[in-house]
């Protein structure tokens, strides 16, 4: 009684370890059509220029990127998501996140500063009247 309940043949089942075992040692480079690891340097970059452009037109030029501050933020994030969050393909919501949080910050922490010492400045006219 032959047929596909019956026993399986050794040699076959030899080939069929000897091609699961060859596919799991292929190099990641081998594969054709793999998934990115993060958006990109490029888009990460044009994800930091828009927040910042859009901030610029509130709080001043200062605020907008030069396209060498949009290549570096691009790169630099991109390659921090591959560190941090290997095989994630994350959404543009979260890299924006990302960048806003990245760079956003130390720029309002300026602008607070500069608001700080203008009305120490104010106080100091007050007292001195």
């Amino acid at each position: 009684m032959s047929g596909s309940n019956g026993p399986a043949d050794p040699a076959a089942l030899e080939a069929l370890k000897a091609e699961a075992i060859e596919a799991e040692q292929q190099p990641v480079e081998d594969i054709e059509e793999a998934a990115p690891d993060t958006l990109g340097a490029e888009a990460c970059g044009m994800l930091a220029g828009v927040a910042f452009d859009l901030v610029a037109t509130r709080r001043g030029e200062h605020w907008r990127l030069s396209e060498q501050e949009r290549q570096l933020i691009g790169e630099n994030l991109d390659a921090v998501l591959a560190k941090y969050l290997p095989g994630v393909n994350m959404g543009p919501e979260a890299s924006l996140a990302v960048v806003l949080a990245a760079v956003v910050m130390p720029r309002l922490r300026a602008d607070m500063q500069a608001q700080g010492q203008e009305a120490d400045a104010k106080a100091g006219e007050a007292d001195a009247a």
